[in-house]
């Protein structure tokens, strides 16, 4: 095992529970009615016709303001008492006491406010202690846990995590780069590119197996299956199946093997996997499974579903309604059409129950 399990293992949660969010670099936040004459041919006599109308004009929404950089990053009801609560919860982050922890975090606010760039940040000065890149990082990772994966959380998190990486910390640079690839915003946010590059370098080193899965990751999101499998294998053997995100990888690789047609050792992958509650391995079960055994699909969709993916109650919910259609009583027929707006009502993130 690597030498930072637990800031890897929070990251992974972190970007589990809240991937294909986009952290910004900052929160984005009359008819006419008139007439006219028309002459009729070969008459004197003149009729008024009305104009037809022309289209109502949408109301334009107010242009959304973008905030500044210190109206986004601001640590808003973020107390001190809520950091304590959250290093004695979790048992991580015991380099610090808590006091300095969230001191960190109000000095990053008050350069963010003096007009400093968020994602490069350096907490230095004549009367104030030097802060580290590794203590940046944390301070990021407790702040998630602390305000939960909202927006404005990640934007905060992730430009911590890119000031961290501005200053060398190895592991800020890649939870940035995996939240980035997550979100779909490499290439696109030039405050990130910093710390892309940093990540390439890492890459390049091949020596560091997360780094070499978020590569893969990215890989496969740019729809380079083949590359994605390599990277993803390169990862296992460098770590030798024993580092932080090696269940990450495996995903990544079983998802590349999926897109391959390389169905029998995605399998193998996504069932060992889901024995971990990885939601998405359930979810490309539950796909491979279809057409062979419905009932085993069934089971990973409420699975997939109940560990974080609402929308595999919809495909239930779609399953229920071919099975009605199939039925050959009118009571089956009604039972299925009651399980189908069961689990449609699942998938509706709003529903109330």
């Amino acid at each position: 095992m690597s030498r930072h399990p637990r800031g890897l293992q929070l990251c992974a949660r972190l970007l589990r529970t809240s991937s294909h969010t986009t952290p910004s670099p900052a929160l984005t936040l009359l008819a006419s009615h008139a007439g006219h004459s028309a002459t009729i041919d070969g008459a004197y006599q003149t009729r008024l016709y009305a104009a037809p109308r022309a289209p109502r004009p949408v109301p334009r929404p107010a242009p959304k303001q973008t905030p500044t950089f210190a109206e986004a990053y601001t640590l808003d009801g973020i107390t001190q008492e809520k950091f304590e609560a959250a290093i004695n919860m979790t048992g991580f982050w015991k380099a610090l006491p808590a006091e300095e922890y969230f001191a960190i975090a109000k000095r990053f606010e008050a350069a963010v406010k003096n007009g400093g760039n968020p994602y490069a940040v350096k907490l230095t000065g004549a009367t104030d202690k030097p802060v580290s890149a590794t203590a940046l990082y944390d301070v990021g990772c407790i702040l998630f846990h602390v305000a939960g994966a909202s927006a404005r959380t990640l934007a905060y998190t992730s430009a911590m995590w890119a000031s961290a990486s501005d200053m060398g910390s190895r592991l800020a640079t890649i939870c940035i780069a995996r939240q980035i690839v997550r979100s779909g915003a490499w290439g696109k946010k030039p405050n990130l590119r910093p710390a892309e590059n940093s990540f390439r370098k890492l890459v390049a080193e091949g020596r560091d197996p997360n780094a070499l899965t978020v590569q893969a990751e990215l890989l496969w999101m740019a729809g380079n299956y083949t590359e994605a499998a390599k990277a993803a294998k390169k990862a296992l053997d460098v770590g030798k199946g024993d580092f932080e995100w090696e269940p990450e990888c495996r995903l990544c690789l079983a998802k590349a093997y999926v897109k391959l047609k390389r169905d029998a050792e995605a399998k193998e992958l996504l069932d060992s996997l889901s024995e971990m509650s990885f939601a998405e391995a359930h979810e490309y079960l539950g796909y491979l499974l279809l057409s062979s055994d419905t009932d085993k699909a069934e089971q990973h969709f409420f699975h997939a579903g109940y560990y974080g993916r609402p929308g595999m109650y919809q495909q239930l919910s779609e399953i229920a309604v071919t099975n009605g259609s199939k039925a050959a009583s009118e009571e089956e027929r009604k039972e299925y059409s009651r399980w189908a707006m069961e689990w449609a009502h699942l998938a509706n993130p709003k529903a109330a129950f």
